[in-house]
């Protein structure tokens, strides 16, 4: 496998996917240009695991995983999210929910608030 065809399936990733898909590679990449001091250790990882990494081989990538997890943590793909209550419900601090009520959360300062 050379640069030039993972180049190639990057961005061929990058512009079929969808915008969950698209936007955590991309803010990777800007993190990663943004830092270049993890660049090389991510790139290490990679190159010892295995030539051209299958499954197997990526879920043991401890250091890439967890700077693409940081990635989302601070840039989720989905930074705004809401869902309806298909029942009653109480959450913990005690606020009553109704049925049918819409409820939104916003992950991306939730991935900044250290009390979270």
């Amino acid at each position: 496998m050379n640069d030039n065809f993972v180049r190639d399936i990057v961005i061929s990733f990058t512009l079929a996917g969808r915008d969950t898909t698209s936007a955590p590679l991309t803010w990777i990449f800007w993190l990663l240009f943004r830092n270049p001091e993890t660049e090389t250790p991510i790139l290490n990882e990679i190159r010892e695991k295995s030539d051209a990494p299958v499954f197997e081989d990526i879920k043991d990538m401890v250091f890439t995983h967890a700077s693409l997890c940081e990635s989302m943590r601070f840039y989720p793909p989905v930074p705004l999210d809401g869902k309806l209550a298909k029942k009653d419900d109480v959450w913990p601090d005690g606020k009553v929910i109704k049925k049918e009520t819409r409820v939104t959360y916003h992950s991306y300062p939730m991935g900044r608030t250290e009390s979270i």
